[in-house]
């Protein structure tokens, strides 16, 4: 059978009803003795008994509850539909008392609803089932004309459960709770508009955001939200005309004190179900701390912390615009680079807090003798730099005389003499336009290193346009050769044995960078203190530690230390490479140790700390190189968490004949013992030298005597070749 003889038309089932109807209807009046039916199964012809059970048959399918009830409100037929709500069989139902079944309290009502019985009786009431089961219903009450089978005025009543209505009910009662209470509570500002713009409900948030109360804003155009009216206007007309996604703008709320505040304003559109639109949902959230933050950071990333002034970065990128704008229309000006005078000694006798007081008090008496149009910075601990636009280089200079000038006024307080501050300046005179920031800050840096080597507190002109001096030439010509290294590969690594004094083995190696070139391996003090100058030394110390991981990957019996400089001390891309390198390769990490100067902890000790800090977290091992080189050694010693500590050559090489050096070299082991690190003794170069530290309770050496430092690529597998030495 075909779904179209399965499924009559709404049309056929409607003309079906209409003829059911008018048979029952002239059974009822005696008219006829029988009904025909048009079925699936083809004609039915019912008598007036059958058409009564046709009649039952349909009542009894109906989705509601039926009941035929007297006046009295006693049952005289009920479907299965009204059992099943009551809770009672039919045949227990019929007979008895429909107000029964009723919330005791609603029985009146019901009973007023069976005497009145009009088409509009309509009455909400709750059944009670026998074992207390409520259920909320709906009671529509009529008449029957029932006078042909003899009853006088039987009432029908259909009953339509409500428990889905109102569960449905309370559902949107508790939405629209929560979406009360996240309106309202919301830690934004929050306003529900009509579609003409005018607030019909607003948060407390908004209010504070605003600075208005509710009632000045509700039923009110709320443009004024943004400064930029017409910009959310056709934001919500665009919502209005289209099917856009949510719009944010940026604006400033105005107050009434002349104030402002910053904020984000979401427009968003709600759509009913039928796709028509209800209202607005407009978010204000008060972008004021944000955009502060923004720019604390972005003032952070441009300007040194401790004076205000411009870092490195931003003083050159300032000295690459200015380079622009004066190739054009000139004149290019000059540039002073100036050098704290024995910052370090003041940082090592007075401690860090004082220097760092003298630097502020520095930048601040400079700043003062400077117009609005020079630019200064700070370029690192002790070196400030200052572009002097539309200046020749006699101009600079004088201008530098002046600074060093207002340097003088500058006290340190703490010693006998009230010890005044003092620079030494290298001035250069911009007389090319195309040169870059860096090869006019290296000019600079040479005048400024006349200055001190002229003995401090002096301004030096370099001479622009004159022959680079002997030194001069020299200097900028191992930068570039440096450079070209790194690039190149032009970086080698030799490795020197660290000799235990118990076992007399080889405990570790030391990597030493080496310059490759035509006079060979150049041993890293001819040259890494100008790429320390010239910010070189980061990229070394990157490359020296994935040589270090190399070796360790493919020799796990040895151990390797590793030098540290100064640049690379809490850099984060450092610490990085450290972390992903022990993860890549696997290596133990106590297998590498670092060592770390006295002078290169000193520039900044919180940040030496943490640096360390962070390397004993990974399980490296730390060893202080050159101990006892300077004032705060043993402060170090007692606060940084060092596990070697490697007594400074200069204690070593004479001590079999200086007994000054052999009393220093038992206190520095006698110290390093009681804190629980080791002593390794450098510069052991004879025998006599080794059996004297030996005595005194050294725990390692290093030195010509026990091994030269040789390629280190001689220690990777398949290579048989031993590193020459007293091992």
């Amino acid at each position: 059978m075909s779904p179209a003889r399965l499924k009559p038309t709404y049309d056929q089932l409607v003309a079906r009803l209409a003829v059911v109807e008018a048979n029952l209807t002239a059974i009822r009046q005696g008219d006829a003795d029988s009904i025909v039916v048009n079925t699936e199964n083809g004609l039915q012809v019912y008598t007036r008994d059958g058409a009564e059970a046709f009649y039952r048959a349909l009542v009894e399918r109906m989705p509601e509850g039926a009941a035929v009830v007297r006046a009295d409100g006693r049952i005289l037929y009920a479907n299965s539909r009204c059992a099943e709500m009551v809770g009672v069989p039919v045949e227990g139902l019929v007979g008895s008392y429909l107000a029964y079944c009723v919330e005791p309290s609603q029985r009146g009502t019901l009973l007023l609803a069976l005497e009145v019985a009009d088409d509009a009786t309509s009455v909400d009431l709750t059944l009670v089932d026998p074992v207390g089961a409520r259920t909320p219903v709906a009671f529509s009450v009529g008449l029957v004309d029932a006078a042909p089978i003899g009853l006088d005025g039987p009432r029908c009543v259909i009953m339509v459960d409500l428990s889905r209505r109102y569960a449905e009910q309370e559902a949107i009662r508790e939405a629209e709770a929560r979406f009360r209470g996240a309106f309202d509570n919301a830690p934004i500002g929050m306003a529900l508009l009509d579609l003409a713009g005018r607030a019909e409900q607003v948060n407390s948030a908004l209010g504070v955001i605003a600075r208005r109360s509710a009632d000045d804003m509700l039923g009110v155009d709320l443009s004024w939200l943004t400064d930029d009216r017409p910009a959310l206007q056709r934001a919500l007309n665009a919502l209005l005309t289209s099917e856009s996604e949510p719009i944010t703008l940026a604006g400033r709320i105005e107050h009434v004190d002349g104030d402002c505040t910053r904020v984000a304003v979401r427009c968003t559109l709600v759509r009913g179900h039928n796709g028509q639109p209800l209202h607005f949902i407009v978010q204000v959230e008060d972008e004021s701390a944000r955009i502060m933050h923004e720019e604390r950071l972005r003032h952070l990333a441009d300007h040194d912390p401790l004076t205000g002034l411009l870092n490195r970065r931003a003083f050159e990128l300032a000295v690459e615009q200015h380079l622009a704008i004066a190739a054009r229309y000139g004149p290019p000006g000059a540039l002073i680079l100036i050098d704290v005078d024995n910052l370090k000694y003041i940082n090592d006798t007075r401690g860090h807090q004082v220097g760092d007081q003298a630097i502020i008090q520095l930048a601040e008496s400079l700043r003062r003798r400077l117009r609005a149009s020079d630019v200064m910075a700070r370029l690192g601990g002790d070196e400030f730099a200052v572009l002097i636009p539309q200046a020749d280089g006699e101009t600079a200079r004088m201008i530098a005389e002046e600074l060093a000038a207002a340097a003088r006024e500058v006290v340190v307080r703490g010693f006998n003499d009230n010890r005044r501050v003092t620079i030494s300046s290298g001035v250069v005179a911009i007389t090319d336009p195309t040169w870059t920031p860096r090869e006019i800050m290296a000019l600079a840096d040479l005048a400024m290193y006349d200055s001190k080597e002229a003995g401090r507190d002096r301004v030096t002109l370099y001479g622009g346009g004159l022959p680079i001096s002997q030194p001069d030439g020299e200097r900028l010509t191992w930068v570039g050769r440096i450079e070209r290294a790194i690039e190149q590969g032009g970086l080698q690594i030799d490795a020197q044995p660290i000799v235990d004094m118990v076992t007399q083995q080889i405990a570790q190696y030391e990597l030493l960078v080496r310059l490759d070139g035509p006079e060979g391996r150049l041993p890293a003090g001819r040259w890494f203190h100008i790429a320390e100058r010239y910010d070189l030394a980061p990229a070394i110390d990157e490359w020296v530690l994935g040589r270090a991981f190399d070796l360790l990957a493919a020799r796990p019996d040895l151990s390797f230390n590793v030098n540290v400089s100064a640049k690379s001390i809490g850099r984060a891309s450092w610490m990085e490479r450290v972390r992903t390198g022990l993860q890549e390769t696997g290596v133990e990490a106590s297998r590498l140790t670092f060592e770390i100067t006295e002078t290169v902890a000193i520039g900044n000790i919180d940040n030496a700390m943490r640096f360390t800090d962070s390397l004993r977290a990974l399980g490296c091992r730390l060893a202080m190189d050159d101990f006892g080189a300077g004032f705060a050694s043993f402060y170090y010693l007692k606060h940084v968490p060092f596990d070697d500590v490697k007594i400074d050559g200069e204690f070593v090489r004479d001590c079999v004949t200086n007994e000054r050096d052999r009393a220093i070299i038992r206190a520095m082991v006698d110290v390093a013992a009681s804190l629980g690190r080791r002593t390794v003794a450098e510069c052991i170069e004879d025998e006599a030298t080794l059996q004297l530290v030996a005595a005194h309770g050294i725990d390692l050496a290093q030195g010509f005597h026990l091994g030269m430092p040789e390629p280190a690529e001689w220690l990777m597998p398949g290579r048989s070749r031993q590193p020459s030495g007293r091992l």
